[in-house]
């Protein structure tokens, strides 16, 4: 693995991470959708944080690893928004573009190759000035289109949204003294060097290590048999020298 990997992973802010899967748990069964996905867009954080949920379509397995990265995708439905700059929107794709155009995009690849998505709708919020957030709901297949109480419920939410965003999400403030900031340093040079040491695979399992879920809520994140992530696991204990998740939680913290 490459340092600049290595680095990506060991910048991604967990907390970011966390209130998109919990805003997206809680409105997944309100919206009644096949796939649920949601993207930070912050310029100081590269790649921005997000996350796909497609299990109810229970396309190929490579397909799931394939998704991962989709909202970040420079032709998909999150960047078209990004380039248009809706921040504090409810909204179907559709509407915002004319019939032609929209057919060429290629905004919901890699699932249509797969399945049909049939419709969406797209929350986007701005919880602070310069970091705004996309949550998008597809009905994919023989599902039938969203009725308006599901975009009036996608209009009640937003300012949920907005304030759960608001809290989880805490600029980095310089106040630490000299001495704090040495020892800061040197703590972040050592959590690079043990983060080097891992797999892709094994950073995503660290990441939800560090926020108390079990390691079947892990696989069924990540697609994976809870074999396969207990593996990963111990895998990882080996490489950090540690015994525990208390250990590790130690070394990085806990979310």
């Amino acid at each position: 693995m490459g340092l600049d990997e290595v680095t990506i992973f060991a910048q991604l802010n967990s907390r970011q991470f966390s209130s998109l899967y919990h805003v997206l748990g809680v409105l997944a069964p309100v919206m009644d959708a096949q796939v649920t996905a949601a993207r930070f867009f912050d310029e100081s954080s590269s790649p921005n944080p997000c996350i796909v949920d497609a299990r109810p379509l229970e396309l190929p397995k490579g397909v799931h690893v394939a998704l991962q990265d989709w909202p970040i995708h420079d032709e998909s439905v999150f960047s078209l928004v990004e380039r248009k700059e809706l921040k504090d929107h409810v909204f179907r794709p559709r509407e915002i573009m004319d019939e032609l155009t929209f057919a060429q995009q290629r905004l919901y690849h890699p699932i249509e190759p797969f399945t049909k998505v049939v419709d969406a709708i797209c929350i986007t919020v701005e919880p602070t000035h310069g970091i705004w957030a996309m949550f998008t709901f597809l009905r994919c297949g023989h599902a039938s289109f969203f009725e308006d109480q599901h975009f009036q419920a996608a209009q009640r939410y937003q300012s949920t949204i907005r304030n759960i965003l608001k809290q989880s999400y805490k600029p980095a403030t310089d106040q630490t003294s000299p001495a704090s900031s040495i020892t800061g340093q040197s703590q972040s040079a050592t959590q690079t060097d043990l983060l080097a040491k891992l797999t892709r695979t094994e950073l995503r399992v660290l990441e939800m290590l560090r926020s108390n879920v079990t390691e079947k809520f892990i696989a069924d994140c990540m697609h994976r048999s809870p074999h396969t992530v207990h593996v990963h696991v111990k895998n990882i204990y080996r490489k950090m020298n540690i015994g525990s998740r208390k250990q590790l939680q130690a070394l990085f913290g806990s979310v």
